[in-house]
């Protein structure tokens, strides 16, 4: 997940110059690729199908109701979008400057409030909002940031500074070392990693076996992605470097295990082994902060930026929608 300041401009490898129309074709670049297919082949041109925002993330897709829901940071709304129909509608207002989201599978959204600095539950039927996680070891989180579930009922979650300073009245730190956390479902927070406070834990996803777990760690230097391996509980072992990346953020991944990644220039894609299939650049050169797959088939890629638009890309390979 992105925190709506500006940062510098990074550039890795080969890049293309992106007109700023809403719709254009994005520019990929190719790596020799780990497997026979590459998730990019074949890709649709990029849209925009939603417009005026500030700084958008958080999209998670809501099969049930076949709709995207994201979040304006700044903006202060999470929104929903149907494709089928193309409306959109304000879903929660003021959203305590939502960041991630993520559905509980128990008709809930959970956000991570930047402003109040919890994660909080919404229950998407009467629309009443209640803190779900408020503090580690007794003291106040400093920032929630991005989430993602285990089948055991675990909760992965990031807490790094980065909303603290900006959304939050409370600018107080409690807790001395940004954290890798997970809930247990009877409502212990366990510290998984504790990361320097010049680092920052971010993007958090499992692969479709629940075997490997990624962890993306945000910089203003070049940081890594990190997997670790995962026990059938949940639990975290054989932490390694991934791959590499300026500003790592939120992420996807597909029914193949390929993984997806924002980041300073747009929508890295890696295979398993970590070879770099290519990167889908957003129109105009817009920072790509979070992505989810959805649709019918859930072939299509929503993209969220840190800019006034909401993308989507339609890819050949369905990807996971469940956060």
């Amino acid at each position: 997940m992105t925190t709506y300041q500006n940062r510098r401009t990074f550039i890795l490898g080969t890049f293309a110059i992106v007109g700023a129309t809403l719709m254009a074709s994005p520019f990929v670049g190719l790596a020799h690729a780990a497997s026979a297919t590459n998730p990019l082949d074949g890709m649709s041109e990029i849209r925009a199908i939603s417009q005026g925002k500030i700084s958008t993330e958080g999209p998670v897709w809501d099969a049930a109701n076949q709709r995207l829901i994201f979040s304006d940071i700044p903006g202060d709304t999470v929104y929903t979008y149907t494709p089928e129909t193309g409306e959109e509608d304000i879903l929660r207002t003021p959203s305590d400057m939502a960041n991630g989201l993520l559905l509980d599978g128990e008709g809930g959204l959970l956000a991570a409030d930047q402003r109040t600095r919890v994660i909080s539950r919404m229950d998407l039927e009467t629309g009443a909002v209640e803190p779900y996680i408020t503090e580690y070891d007794g003291k106040p989180l400093n920032s929630p940031n991005d989430m993602f579930y285990h089948s055991s009922g675990l909760l992965y979650f990031t807490d790094p500074p980065l909303g603290m300073n900006l959304a939050s009245e409370n600018k107080t730190r409690y807790i001395d070392f940004n954290g890798f956390y997970a809930r247990h479902p009877d409502g212990t927070v366990e510290l998984l990693k504790e990361v320097a406070e010049d680092l920052n834990p971010n993007g958090v996803i499992l692969s479709p076996d629940e075997k490997t777990l990624y962890l993306g760690i945000s910089s203003d230097d070049v940081a890594p992605i990190l997997a670790f391996d995962v026990a059938p509980d949940g639990s975290l072992s054989n932490e390694r470097e991934f791959a590499t990346g300026l500003h790592n953020d939120g992420m996807a991944i597909d029914v193949d295990g390929n993984l997806y990644i924002g980041n300073e220039t747009g929508v890295f894609v890696y295979a398993p082994d970590g070879t770099h299939y290519g990167t889908i650049a957003l129109p105009g050169g817009e920072v790509a902060t979070n992505m989810i797959f959805g649709g019918t088939d859930l072939k299509t890629l929503f993209i969220t930026s840190r800019g006034p638009n909401v993308y989507a890309i339609d890819l050949t390979i369905a990807g996971v929608a469940g956060r």
